[in-house]
């Protein structure tokens, strides 16, 4: 099968390009003349082409002959004005739909986000839970949602929509950054008890379902979340402490006076014009301060997807990684 990949550069795109590889799909990526390059250079039987998301002819040009587009390129943050993931994530989006349709081009797998279902006191979170986003990045996802569900009831594309929650493993720079600079610090906020559970996704089996969603005739015109583990917020801390051989305290705060400071923050932010994330935002402080399990039972049933890895696993790839990477650096 001929594919091509948005967002092939970043981290769950590298992988995903090579799943693809290795299951004998002929891959193009589209990337930009600045992308940089360093996990797509050494992977053999790859085309490379140069394009932009919000360059409709760019897009036209690389989607012919291609059978299926996954559709992972997005802008992500915690914090920033809405019109820049509006740009990227939904007038992106618009714009890859559309090259497809110049190309006769039916089917798209789309890499949404579990993130946009609201916190609230279940159980579980399945892909008809209610939908209420935290931020702006969630805000982008579900209209480039209505997007393709829009597109695909009145041109008739085959679209699956994949929503993976925090994606772990190898190459997440972001969050492994995150986690030593707290654990450095050796004191650890939490919210509340900090045994609220989580669910998470490695980025391999993330990949892993995505091209199984490419290949399965009944995941088309359906949303699925994908997940391999849960872990709770003190386990996750713990587990991180011990791989980076470092020794922490817990400091807990209710959630009331946290989520106040994190409502503070994005004030002062706004007022401010800041740049960077603040201290904290209401969505981190939601997403470690109440339990979000997501359930993954249609990805399994439909897809027979089957996770492979766990979570000490997955924290240890994604921290040695890094460590690797930036080893000399400090």
């Amino acid at each position: 099968m001929r594919a091509l990949v948005t967002g092939a550069t970043g981290f769950l795109g590298s992988h995903l390009v090579e799943e693809l590889l290795v299951n004998d799909y002929q891959v193009s990526v589209l990337v930009r003349k600045t992308s940089n390059l360093e996990y797509l250079e050494n992977l053999s039987e790859l085309t490379i082409l140069y394009g932009d998301l919000n360059d409709v002819n760019s897009l036209v040009l690389a989607f012919r002959d291609q059978d299926i587009i996954f559709h992972n390129a997005s802008a992500f943050n915690e914090w920033g004005p809405y019109k820049f993931f509006h740009q990227h994530n939904v007038v992106g989006t618009k714009n890859v739909v559309n090259a497809a349709l110049k190309n006769s081009l039916e089917k798209i797998v789309y890499t949404s986000t579990a993130d946009i279902y609201k916190y609230d006191k279940i159980d579980s979170y399945n892909e008809n839970s209610k939908i209420k986003p935290y931020g702006n990045y969630q805000k982008s996802k579900i209209r480039a949602e209505k997007v393709l569900d829009e597109c695909s009831s009145e041109y008739g594309l085959k679209i699956s929509k994949i929503r993976p929650p925090g994606i772990m493993g190898p190459r997440n720079d972001y969050m492994a950054a995150r986690i030593a600079n707290s654990v450095s610090q050796r004191r650890v906020p939490l919210i509340g008890s900090g045994k609220q559970i989580k669910s998470y996704v490695d980025v391999r089996d993330a990949a892993f379902c995505l091209r199984l969603a490419a290949e399965n005739e009944n995941a088309f015109g359906k949303n699925l979340n994908v997940t391999s583990f849960e872990a709770n917020v003190t386990d996750y801390w713990s587990t991180a402490a011990t791989i980076l051989e470092k020794e922490i305290e817990f400091i807990h705060y209710p959630y009331s006076i946290a989520y106040f400071f994190g409502f503070l923050s994005e004030v002062i932010g706004k007022i401010t014009f800041r740049k960077n994330v603040p201290r904290a935002t209401r969505y981190r402080i939601n997403y470690f301060g109440k339990d979000y399990i997501i359930d993954s039972t249609n990805a399994r049933n439909i897809l027979k997807y089957k996770p492979k890895y766990n979570f000490i696993q997955s924290m240890k790839d994604m921290l040695l990684t890094w460590l690797n990477k930036n080893k000399g650096r400090n």
